[in-house]
This record gives C-alpha cells, structure tokens and sequence, in this order.
C-alpha cells in the first residue's frame, strides 16, 4: 500500500514488440523513431540557449557535463550522450563496409 491508500499496480512482463539482439550477427538501429511535427515545432528557438524542451539531440562533447557547460558556442542546448560502443565500434564497421559512405 502506498500512502495514500491506493494499491501499487505491478506491470512486470517483456514487452512483446521488443527483443535483444545478436550484436555479433545482426544490425541494430540506434536513436531512430518518428518525430511529430508538434514535437519540433519552433526547434530553432527552443533548442537554443536551453529556453524549453528540445526534442532534437545535440550531445555533450567530452567533458562539458562534469564541466557544467550546457550549451555550445553558438548557443545549441546539449540535451544528450554520445553511444560510445555504436561510435567507436559499428560506426567504423559500417564505414568500412559500404563504400556509399565516406
């Protein structure tokens, strides 16, 4: 029982559009999914100078969280990280093996 009397509901179980994968045969899509435009509306302005919540990434360089740095040098908010495994180790993959990609 919580506090206020209400009973906690438990929603324990695997998500059935979901499912691990082998890193090792098989791709993974990272950060993709479909944004609605009442999601990005006025990007330019809410995503600069942290004046709301920006919907759009723009990750923390190296150093500038623990630095307390939120924005760059033209004033974009950094509202994410930077996926170390996908950058250092499917990128250079990817890159290596099609040769659309440069």
């Amino acid at each position: 029982m919580i506090e206020s009397g209400r009973k906690w509901t438990y929603r324990i179980g695997t998500d059935p559009t979901s499912r691990f994968v082998d890193e090792i045969n098989e791709g993974t899509m990272m950060h993709a999914k479909a944004v609605a435009y009442q999601d990005t509306g006025k990007w330019d302005e809410v995503c600069k100078h942290d004046k709301g919540f920006c919907r759009l990434g723009n990750p923390y360089p190296p150093g500038a969280y623990e630095a307390k740095i939120k924005v760059d040098e033209e004033g974009w908010t950094y509202n994410c990280w930077v996926n170390e495994k996908v950058e250092n180790y499917w990128v250079p993959k990817l890159l290596d093996e099609n040769p659309f990609l440069d």
